[in-house]
């Protein structure tokens, strides 16, 4: 897995329920979206917003979700 990175997120747009990205980390997920890291951030803390969903899952909790 990719090292010093403790979460990754996965990003659905509401309008058309599109997974823009499964798993990325905070910067891909921003750039996917079009925002700031700063936007990205604000949207996380709310677990989205009209727009868009996101779920964080630690590297952990992955890890054990693909080894059982």
């Amino acid at each position: 897995m990719r090292h010093n990175i403790r979460f990754l997120y996965s990003v659905w747009r509401n309008s058309d329920d599109k997974l823009m990205i499964l798993d990325g980390n905070a910067e891909e997920c921003a750039a996917a979206m079009g925002v700031t890291m700063a936007t990205f951030r604000t949207f996380c803390n709310k677990g989205g917003n009209g727009d868009w969903t996101i779920t964080k899952k630690s590297i952990r909790e992955i890890e054990n979700d693909i080894n059982g």
